[in-house]
């Protein structure tokens, strides 16, 4: 049975989705072009995350898992580049940049994300073009509630729990 694994996590970003193996031979292949990385898994809570709970990844770490999982066009991949999107949360700059590289792959995933994600795919794509222009607004600081908002609707939470759900019935974990 899957937790809920839809959070505000460091980047305020709610996307924890589990996903390190493959996905089903309908939506991809497995996940074997996927850097591996030395960090120990983020936690997850049920609440906000303060600046100071998690340690962080460079922004080129990011963006280089985020571009491999979309150049694969792994869905699954994909999920997984997601949830270890966190960078360094006190260096407001590499916020931003994280912020940035999310967004691009978040909208280069709309060509290879499942069918039946179609519509929440479109609000997960909203709330991390708003993240982008809140985290520029407020210098990358992830305590601002504006920097927050994007991703504590109920619309977006729901989206998320589709993805996740996606996630946990196509994608190994193992």
């Amino acid at each position: 049975m899957a937790s809920r694994r839809v959070v505000i996590v460091a980047l305020g970003l709610a996307i924890a989705v589990v996903a390190a193996g493959g996905c089903t031979q309908r939506e991809g292949p497995a996940n074997e072009a996927l850097p591996t990385t030395t960090l120990a898994p983020r936690t997850t809570t049920s609440g906000s995350a303060t600046a100071s709970t998690l340690a962080g990844r460079t922004p080129g770490q990011i963006r280089d898992s985020l571009t491999s999982a979309v150049s694969a066009r792994n869905f699954c991949a994909f999920a997984a580049a997601l949830d270890d999107a966190v960078p360094d949360v006190t260096d407001g700059q590499a916020v931003i940049s994280t912020y940035e590289a999310l967004d691009a792959a978040v909208h280069a995933a709309e060509g290879f994300r499942p069918t039946t994600l179609a519509d929440a795919w479109t609000v997960v794509m909203a709330g991390v073009d708003g993240g982008v222009a809140a985290a520029k607004r407020v210098g990358g600081d992830l305590n601002d509630p504006a920097l927050q908002a994007p991703f504590t609707g109920g619309e977006f939470e729901a989206a998320m729990t589709l993805v996740e759900s996606w996630s946990d019935s196509n994608c190994s974990t193992g």
